[in-house]
């Protein structure tokens, strides 16, 4: 093995037994044998510590940090990587064999690229498989989708170290939304991409970082995903963005801003991204229809619990369905389609 690997995974952990053993095993089965795993530990108090040390593999390095915080164990490990790609792995997932080699190979094989992730298959705590994730695969799909949340699982990914660190690395205002954030500004160093290919498992068990912190993790995203579409549209009202994505991603009424500020802000960020696009692709389009029609209906099905007890808000509703189809929004269509949806369901209930 030469003196520089070419992967660095880098490994966060606090109490990762018993998992921590897959994810470890998967590492050592990989088809790609030059790679180096950095693990710091964020004061586990588990037998973490013991299993890693017992590890007869000098592939293997372990950093004991005490309690430092996620985030900064994360920063610390890349900046201990020796290779220039990094790979993350979680110490509750597990990694198959072929997903170092084939992350490799695409970004020395693509240099314009700085990150790349895999689809995903979601496996319950005793690794039985639950549902595959799929994310859009090309590099204009997956910056549109950085606005309204993560296209990328981040234990998949492998991007370039120094470009990660030059772009300013995790930052601790944004935990544990910290992968979404860094993403949004590794953007500007290079393209994006998803291979096809389902690389990883990723284990959803209570204990998870998604599942204990949801309502922080859903704040901090809201406010990554304001910096980003600030990248692009200067002067958006950054409450609006946030009320936006949580639109999108809970469906949660406007908070902050209102519905028209909320639908001014996705057209200024449509426009803004259009601007820099240049020709779309048809990943894109998909991406764009598909997203406008769940705002539409979104819309639509608050105009129609509306509908009979408060026509005006119902009305305000419907008028912001159309503004969220920037082709082909008719009001009067929208409106009709409304109209005989509520009066069938007045009809059954009487």
């Amino acid at each position: 093995m030469a003196d520089t690997p070419l992967v660095s995974v880098l490994m966060a952990v606090r109490n990762g037994m018993p998992y921590i053993r897959q994810a470890v095993e998967s590492l050592l089965g990989q088809t790609l044998a030059d790679w180096e795993l950095i693990v710091a530990d964020d004061g586990s108090t588990d037998d973490t510590p013991a299993y890693i040390r017992s590890l007869a593999d000098s592939r293997v390095r372990y950093f004991s940090l005490g309690q430092v915080g996620l985030v900064e164990a994360r920063n610390f490990t890349l900046r201990a990587a020796q290779a220039p790609l990094v790979a993350v792995l979680d110490s509750d997932d597990v990694a198959m064999p072929d997903r170092l080699l084939q992350q490799y190979r695409f970004l020395k094989e693509h240099p314009d690229y700085v990150l790349v992730g895999t689809q995903v298959e979601d496996i319950d705590p005793e690794g039985r498989p639950l549902r595959r994730r799929e994310f859009p695969l090309e590099d204009q799909a997956l910056r549109w989708r950085l606005f309204f949340g993560m296209p990328f699982i981040h234990p998949s990914t492998m991007f370039r170290r120094q470009a990660a660190l030059d772009c300013g690395a995790y930052r601790p205002e944004f935990p544990p939304s910290e992968d979404y954030e860094l993403f949004t500004r590794l953007a500007e160093y290079g393209r994006l991409a998803n291979l096809p290919q389902c690389l990883l498992h990723y284990r959803v068990h209570p204990h998870s970082l998604t599942t204990e912190r949801l309502e922080v993790q859903l704040r901090c995203s809201a406010a990554a995903a304001a910096g980003y579409a600030q990248c692009y549209a200067p002067e958006i009202e950054l409450g609006a963005v946030r009320d936006l994505y949580y639109f999108l991603c809970v469906d949660r009424d406007p908070a902050e801003t209102s519905g028209p500020a909320m639908a001014k802000a996705y057209q200024q960020i449509r426009a803004g991204y259009l601007a820099r696009c240049g020709q779309v692709g048809e990943e894109l389009q998909r991406e764009m229809a598909r997203l406008e029609q769940v705002l539409r209906w979104r819309c639509l099905e608050r105009a129609e619990r509306l509908f009979w007890r408060r026509p005006w808000r119902a009305w305000r509703w419907l008028r912001l369905a159309g503004w969220f189809d920037p082709q082909e929004g008719r009001l009067s269509r929208l409106l009709l389609r409304a109209v005989k949806k509520g009066l069938r369901r007045n009809g059954a209930a009487k």
